[in-house]
């Protein structure tokens, strides 16, 4: 077992000002499977449920599988939002008072993509940050992430219905 300290600085992918971020390369189904695994101990260990989205980066899809398999591995149910705006899944977590992952690149190149992570409560801290680097984490030795669940369009839904309710159509 090692601290996911380790599998950050073995990959070169770190926290930067929102989230982790990385080269797609390095951005391996065992180091998003370690970032989230220590996102689950430290900051979401008593959930039932996790909300992942993604936004258009094509290695999106398969860096969500990979914290996908964590959250199942860790006996928790994945909520798959699928593709939309990561305020859109920000504001569905927060509503349901769900811990959520976002897989974003948001406007950095596509060899380049990131993971945002949210508490129940909001965007974690750099405190928060310091405390899953320090977690304990041990990512299976054949990691072969299973294909994401169906997408919950309920939280794409109710982001859009704010806005019209809001606007007006």
């Amino acid at each position: 077992m090692q601290s996911l300290q380790h599998y950050a600085d073995r990959a070169g992918v770190h926290f930067g000002t929102s989230g982790v971020r990385g080269l797609v390369a390095d951005l391996t189904a065992e180091v998003c499977y370690a970032y989230t695994q220590a996102f689950l101990q430290t900051l979401a260990p008593q959930a039932t449920q996790v909300m992942i989205g993604v936004d258009l980066h094509p290695s999106s899809p398969a860096i969500a599988a990979a914290c996908a398999q964590a959250i199942r591995d860790a006996g928790k149910q994945v909520v798959f939002a699928g593709a939309l705006p990561t305020p859109a899944l920000a504001y569905a977590a927060l509503r349901q008072q769900l811990p959520a992952l976002m897989v974003t690149g948001s406007h950095i190149p596509f060899d380049r993509n990131g993971i945002k992570f949210y508490r129940a409560d909001g965007e974690i801290s750099k405190a928060d940050e310091t405390a899953m680097l320090g977690a304990p984490v041990e990512v299976p030795g054949a990691l072969a992430p299973t294909p994401l669940p169906e997408v919950d369009t309920s939280v794409l839904d109710a982001y859009a219905a704010r806005y019209i309710d809001w606007f007006g159509t």
